[in-house]
């Protein structure tokens, strides 16, 4: 009899996870005169839906050709949330130097698992969109690229732990991480592919409770949110002498929190 009921209770555990309806696997790609939210709108609304235990979509948005890629997926192992958690995002921003074709790949890499309510993966894309296309190519060549080529000293020294300390580190580069968990900033001496330099890399995780407001919630229908759990951190590579110094970290990491989106979204989640 105890066999039978959990058997009940585990079918019905089943039915109620694959009552959420998320968008049915499937990859689209927007070009730069398609980025327009009535069009992506249009696109969304025309895609299927299935039903599954928890929604996962995985975009990238190619700053140089301005092109967007969705591609949704149906999660087979979901991140570890704890149960007052429906709603997982993390943001990358790179940008990464390629002296063969002497130009710099500036992506925005999102992903996101949900169950907070149906078509949340839907309903998320939507939202920041225009975040997400927002972002310019000349943020990194006339901002933050300066403050990681600009170098007058010919040793080769880098910033290495925690402390304004200098070392050697002939024919390497000189590195920097910063993360909210530590609060440390610490300079490391890496061996890393002259071509790929500068480049930088900008984490954000955020897990939070997500609801859709009710029609009789006596206020506007927008998401209600609160925050359980979040993380940032930035590295940066550069190959000039002691150009991962605690003053230089400090100042990109102060650029990233005027000039970011994404930071201000991480801002505003975690109050």
């Amino acid at each position: 009899m105890t066999s039978f009921i959990h058997a009940c209770i585990f079918i019905l555990c089943v039915n109620f996870c694959l009552g959420l309806q998320c968008t049915y696997p499937v990859h689209i790609q927007l070009s730069a005169y398609e980025l327009t939210l009535p069009n992506i709108e249009a696109r969304l609304n025309n895609l299927r839906r299935t039903g599954g235990a928890i929604c996962e979509v995985h975009m990238e948005f190619d700053c140089t050709t301005r092109i967007l890629s969705i591609e949704f997926k149906q999660s087979t192992e979901a991140v570890h949330l704890r149960s007052i958690e429906n709603v997982y995002i993390h943001t990358m921003k790179s940008f990464i130097s390629d002296k063969s074709t002497n130009q710099t790949t500036t992506k925005t890499i999102i992903d996101l698992l949900c169950y907070s309510n149906d078509r949340c993966d839907q309903k998320f894309i939507l939202e920041y969109f225009s975040q997400i296309i927002r972002i310019h190519h000349s943020y990194w060549t006339s901002i933050i690229r300066p403050l990681l080529t600009t170098g007058n000293s010919k040793k080769d020294e880098c910033m290495i732990g925690i402390e304004n300390q200098t070392k050697l580190c002939p024919n390497k580069a000189c590195s920097w991480y910063y993360s909210t968990d530590t609060k440390f900033n610490e300079g490391k001496c890496e061996n890393i592919d002259d071509r790929m330099l500068p480049m930088l890399k900008f984490n954000i995780i955020v897990k939070l409770y997500e609801r859709q407001a009710n029609s009789n919630d006596n206020m506007k229908p927008a998401a209600i949110r609160a925050i359980f759990d979040h993380s940032s951190s930035i590295q940066f590579s550069c190959k000039f002498s002691n150009c991962n110094s605690q003053y230089n970290g400090k100042l990109i990491q102060q650029v990233l929190q005027q000039h970011d989106d994404f930071w201000k979204m991480y801002k505003v989640c975690s109050g």
